[in-house]
């Protein structure tokens, strides 16, 4: 007898994680999105930009690891961000992080080249 009543709570706590019913045709339930919360495709025009910068000048994160990329206008130029928390500070110092995205883009289009680490020797 005293075995059946240890049993009991152990019992009560199994059947306490079975209290939801599987979903009709035991599939999981689809994630709950709305338009207002889904981030916005981006055009071919701009992924193809995002894709050229790679990184948020902000985070340093690769663009499109936390969703899709956003684009933001800063002095007549397209920037893209990873996310709406590096708005601000890229609204709040637009020189520093336009001139690391030059500084970025200086680099990728003069690459070092074999003869220019051999020119050390």
């Amino acid at each position: 007898m005293k075995t059946l009543i240890a049993m009991i709570p152990a019992v009560m706590l199994c059947a306490a994680g079975c209290s939801q019913s599987p979903p009709a045709g035991g599939a999981p339930p689809a994630p709950e999105t709305t338009s207002s919360t889904a981030p916005a495709k981006l055009t071919p025009e701009e992924q193809a930009l995002a894709d050229a910068q790679k990184v948020c000048i902000v985070a340093d994160e690769e663009l499109g690891s936390m969703g899709t990329p956003i684009k933001v206008r800063v002095r007549d130029r397209d920037v893209f961000i990873c996310c709406e928390g590096c708005r601000d500070a890229l609204l709040a110092d637009p020189d520093k992080y336009l001139a690391k995205l030059d500084a970025a883009e200086a680099a990728k289009s003069t690459p070092a080249t074999e003869s220019d680490a051999d020119s050390g020797t």
